[in-house]
């Protein structure tokens, strides 16, 4: 009989507790999340001085999210062809210019309805950053990020791009807000 009631006291504190590790592990997920998009940036900034190639981060809103860093041929961003370069062999893959990916659709992102999305401010469809050896940063957004535009690295969009990393249960979102900000000339990094 004690054993039961052992058993059953296990068994609430258990049940109260679920919703509470739920929570605590979505969060991390969230903060991975925001993380690993300044570690993109991060390192696409620093690969550029490294290899002497402009590298491209593009920011796609498909899905919740993702995110794609890519190897330039040239040194100059408004010089590469990034068409082929973007459409070629996915990430991993032989012969493939993609050096490193976060895409928020992976099934590591969800725990049960819970899920994690970035999401641009102002809301874009998609967003290019682009790194130089010389340390120049450049961008372009929507439309002409999609279909291969120029790049500008005039400050007309605040000082660099910001992203909202939130996490989404039952499609509403819970919890902190993450901030992550991408100045250009500077370093990404996480502002809240």
């Amino acid at each position: 009989m004690e054993m039961l009631a052992v058993v059953a006291v296990i068994g609430v504190t258990a049940a109260l507790a679920a919703p509470a590790v739920h929570s605590a592990r979505m969060e991390a997920k969230t903060n991975r999340a925001a993380i690993e998009i300044v570690r993109i940036h991060r390192n696409a900034r620093a690969a550029a001085l490294m290899y002497g190639r402009a590298h491209l981060v593009r920011y796609d809103s498909g899905g919740r999210g993702s995110f794609h860093a890519y190897r330039g041929i040239a040194s100059n961003c408004n010089a590469n062809g990034w068409g082929p370069i973007v459409g070629g062999p996915p990430c991993g893959s032989a012969g493939s210019y993609c050096i490193d990916r976060l895409d928020l659709m992976d099934v590591g992102w969800t725990i049960g309805s819970s899920t994690i999305r970035v999401s641009p401010q102002p809301p874009v469809a998609s967003i290019d950053v682009c790194y130089e050896p010389s340390g120049r940063v450049q961008w372009r957004r929507g439309v002409a990020a999609g279909v291969g535009g120029g790049f500008s690295e005039r400050n007309a969009i605040g000082g660099g791009m910001r992203y909202e990393v939130q996490r989404l249960d039952m499609g509403v979102a819970q919890g902190v807000t993450r901030i992550v900000a991408v100045p250009l000339g500077g370093e990404a990094r996480l502002i809240q």
